[in-house]
Parts: C-alpha cells; structure tokens; sequence
C-alpha cells in the first residue's frame, strides 16, 4: 500500500518536472519509479523506466545517473532470468564506475556479476573473481553488513568447490561480523553454513553443535515475529473497536449493519490470531519434547566439555603467572627509571606483548617494548621465545648496543622456528622498540622494528621512525637495523608502544582509534603526572572500545626524563 502511495507521487512529480522541462528532476524520477516497479516485483515495467532513466541521464551528461540507472536494469534482468543481459548490463555499469572512481557502485556491479555467476551459471573462479572484488570495497569502506554477507558467499563457493577449509575460513569470518554487530538474519544463515560445511568435512560433532544453534536462533526469530505480528492483530483490533464506539453515536441503522459486518471481520481476525497462537504452541510443544529427548546426551557432552575446559583454563592461568615472572618487575624499573608508567592490557588471559628490562655492566638501562605474532596462547609462546633470546644476547652474550641486540635477536628466532632453512614461510617475530638509556650523559640509544617512538619536549611530539622490518624473518632481503642516538632533555616524556591502542576499534562509528589521534591523545595527556596519564589512557580506551570486543594486547609505556 506504501509503495503504491510513493509510485503515484512519483508519477505526479514526473509530469510536473516534464512540464518545466527539468531533465535532472526527470531522471531522478524514473530512476525511483524503477525501483518502485522493482520493490513491487514487476521487473519488467522497472527495466524499462531504468533504460528511460540512462537516456534521460545520457542527454545531461550525468555518468553517475547512467551508471546507476545500469545498476537498476542488471538487477531486474537478473529477476527475470535473462542472465546473459544482466552481466553484460553490469559490465556497462563497471566500465564507467571505473571512469568516474564510484567505489561504491562498483561494489553492488561486482556483487551482481558474482551472484549471477554462482547461482545460474557455476562458474565458481569467475564469481570469486569479483566476490573478492567487492570483498576488497567493503573492507576499506567498513561496510560490515557487506562484508558479512560476501564472506557468506564466498563460502558458498569453496564449498560447492568442495574446499571446505577455505569455506569454513570465509564462514566463520562472516558469523563473527554478523555476531559483533547484531546482523541477526545473517548470523543465522551463517550457522547453518558453518553446519553443512562441517558435515562435509565428516566433522559431525561440529556439525551437529551448529546445527542446534542455527536451530535455537531460527525458533527465536520465529518468535519474535509471531509477537510482533499478535500485537499488530491488537492494536488493529483496538483501533477497529474505539472506530466503532464513534460510529453507534453518529451513523443511522444503515451504518450500523455495516458496523455489525466489521465486527464480524474482526472476530473471525481475532479467531485467526488465537488459531496461529494454538499452531505455535502445538509446534513448540513437540519441539520441545524432542529437544528434552535430544537434551539428555547433551548434558552428558557438556559435563565433559566443562571439565576440558576448565582444565584448560587452569593451564592457561599457570602459563599467565609464568609469564608475568618473566616480565620487567616493577621493582627493576623503579630503581632504574624516573617518573614512569606501564599501561599492560592483555586481550586474553596470556599476552603476545610484553615489556623486559635489563641494568648493563656500565649502569646504563635497556628497556625493550615488543609486540609478538598472535595473542592469547601462540603470542605468549613467541613472547617465551623473545624473552629468552633477549637475555641471551644480553646477559650471556654481552651485547648492549639496541641495534646489535635486535640483529642477533633475529637470527636466533629465525635459527629456533625454522633449523633447518628449509621454510619461507614462516613470518613469526615481534614488533619491538629497544631503548638503552644513559641517564647521567643524558643520552638514548634506539633501534625500533615497525613501532616508532614519540618524544614530547616543550609540548612539541618527536617521532623516531622505525626501521620497517620486524625481528624475524620477512620478504626482501634481511639488512642490519638503525642506530638512532637521541640527546635527552630535562622534562621530556619517551612513549614507546604497541599497535594494539590505536588499532581498536569504538566511537559512534565503531573504527579505528588510528595512529594520529593515539599521538594527539598523549601530546594532550604528557604534562601530567605518570600515575594519572595512565589512569586516564586507560578510561580513554575502555570509553573508546565501549561494548565492543579489544581486539589486540595493548601495551604503552611511558618515561619522564
């Protein structure tokens, strides 16, 4: 009833635009006419008001009107199953998207070149081609509904390849999205690709559990919409009845016969209503008898799934006290450090990043900040790993000079994950910054891999860029790092950190915090005491990431000179 309203308003505007010859205002309107035809399923009238709306936007010179209107024709094509002339019409959409740099556009053209590809034609390599197309678009634009449902088809796709790794890879991609921002009906259909997806891998256990939750969320939509339909029956009833108190005051007996026939409509409405709840309530007691008959050997499971995992836990929390121990004391940076703080915000239980600190022969001080491959359990084994290289070539070893310790650092891992120089493709090392202060020349020795460090003298922020390499094996060949010697001042403040602070996502928008505005923050936050910078960068993050997941260790250290 809506659309049909809006249509005849559009054919209004249409005449009245036409009259005053306005060529821009015509196009507009057989471009929304196309879309009501569209949203009313007849394809055919939407092409061709679509086809009117390109000539129309042809005559002005109007690319994005043209490309759009191509849009609108390939999608009613492909409704009316003329597959071939929906791609090509989407092709033509392409090629000017590209001219004009409609990054947008160009999302929904790819989106429906892969969908006709997959559905009608299986040519699986061609709709991945342009799935990953669109995929890349949504990603940068953070088009997370987009992305949702992209990763969903591209699992689709490996698994009818029958890859059915790569398609629970794309699948779960999309369950988390769907899950992070409350995409109900894609988080549904997500769990039941998951299911199948599992089911082809023989994993039926997997399987079955997804197929019990897609089974919990479909009755729970079901609900939903069953309660929301009753009380729209309610408030039409309610209306229906207030309507008719008016009329008995104001109609003759003809009104009321026609009264007394509504109110027959509105019993046998309402007898309906309570027919619908009775078969929701017949379905949902059989349901439930199953699932009471199913629920006995899941008890058992999940008996044995607690047990599992709280032993697991218990591990974990042993491995966090280890690596705790492992860590700079506070005891070791207080009697070697000024004013200072450490802000330490593992995402997991145990930690990828860490901070370690070592007093040399010559009463100088190195402290290193490191941001290992992964987090949770696999960063802290690297963290293990790193840890135990830097106090070799330290301690053991004797080298000091940040430059050196990290080339020696690097060879060691690269020897330790990968001994016999067979693999390329191991990629595991850290992100660190390695500072050797020398308090009483008022010196600082630096090397830095990937993470830079800031230095606020006189409310003016001094980055030191980093090498961009990190200790570890890389692509490219493997050159020494920088030295970069720093004459310190009386009052400066050295931040060195971790990506994980300004990567987070949060705000209104739910994006990243980002680099530039992290340095903001603390070019804002340096001149009060350590205690309370830390304090308030840790109210920052937290308001920041709101409701949403942290997504990285974070680790920020700060120095007052």
């Amino acid at each position: 009833m809506i659309i049909k309203l809006i249509h005849d308003y559009l054919f209004k505007a249409l005449k009245i635009f036409e009259k005053i010859q306005q060529d821009y205002g015509i196009g507009m309107c057989l471009y929304n006419i196309s879309r009501a035809f569209y949203m009313q399923e007849k394809y055919s009238e939407a092409v061709l008001y679509a086809q009117k709306c390109r000539e129309k936007r042809l005559k002005i010179g109007d690319k994005s009107g043209v490309a759009l209107a191509y849009v609108m024709e390939a999608s009613s094509l492909e409704q009316l199953k003329e597959y071939d002339k929906a791609i090509e019409t989407a092709k033509s959409a392409i090629k000017i998207q590209e001219e004009i740099n409609d990054v947008y556009g160009l999302q929904f053209s790819y989106t429906i070149i892969a969908n006709v590809s997959y559905d009608h034609f299986k040519q699986y390599d061609v709709s991945l081609e342009y799935y990953f197309k669109s995929r890349k678009i949504a990603e940068e634009s953070q088009n997370v509904m987009a992305l949702a449902n992209i990763d969903y088809s591209i699992g689709s796709i490996y698994s009818s390849k029958g890859d059915y790794k790569k398609a629970l890879e794309y699948h779960l991609n999309s369950l988390e999205i769907s899950k992070k921002y409350g995409l109900k009906q894609e988080y549904k259909d997500g769990l039941l690709a998951i299911s199948q997806t599992y089911s082809g891998m023989r994993q039926f256990e997997k399987a079955y559990n997804y197929q019990k939750q897609y089974s919990e969320m479909k009755d729970s939509m079901i609900n939903e919409s069953s309660s929301k339909q009753l009380n729209e029956l309610q408030t039409q009833y309610d209306t229906e009845k207030k309507q008719k108190e008016i009329e008995l005051l104001t109609k003759d007996q003809e009104v009321k016969n026609e009264r007394i026939a509504r109110q027959n409509i509105i019993t046998y409405t309402i007898v309906a209503g309570l027919v619908l709840v009775l078969v929701l309530a017949f379905i949902s007691f059989k349901r439930y008898r199953e699932k009471k008959k199913a629920n006995i050997e899941i008890t058992q499971q999940k008996e044995i799934i607690e047990i599992k995992n709280k032993e697991i836990l218990d591990s974990i929390h042993y491995a966090k006290r280890i690596q705790r121990a492992l860590l700079a004391s506070d005891q070791l940076l207080n009697n070697n450090l000024p004013e200072h703080f450490v802000l330490y915000k593992p995402k997991d239980i145990v930690s990828g990043d860490f901070y370690w600190a070592q007093q040399t022969t010559n009463n100088n001080f190195l402290l290193a900040t490191c941001d290992c491959t992964g987090h949770g359990v696999p960063g802290a084994f690297m963290s293990l790993l790193n840890i135990s290289k830097l106090n070799e070539t330290v301690i053991e070893r004797k080298t000091t000079q940040p430059d050196l310790v990290f080339n020696h650092v690097r060879e060691e891992i690269i020897k330790a994950l990968n001994p016999d120089g067979t693999s390329t493709d191991a990629k595991d090392g850290m992100d660190a910054v390695l500072c050797l202060f020398d308090f009483n020349n008022m010196k600082m020795n630096v090397a830095a891999a990937n993470n830079p460090v800031v230095i606020i003298r006189n409310n003016e922020l001094i980055e030191i860029k980093p090498d961009k390499f990190p200790v570890g094996l890389h692509q490219g060949e493997l050159k020494s790092f920088t030295l970069k010697s720093i004459d310190l001042q009386k009052g400066d403040v050295i931040y060195t950190f971790t990506d994980g602070f300004s990567d987070q996502f949060g705000g209104d928008n739910a994006k990243k915090l980002m680099s530039k505005n992290f340095k903001q923050i603390l070019l804002k936050e340096h001149t009060k005491p350590m205690a309370i910078q830390k304090e308030n960068l840790n109210m920052i993050f937290e308001n920041w990431r709101g409701q949403l997941e942290q997504l990285d260790d974070v680790l920020v250290i700060g120095v007052r000179v």
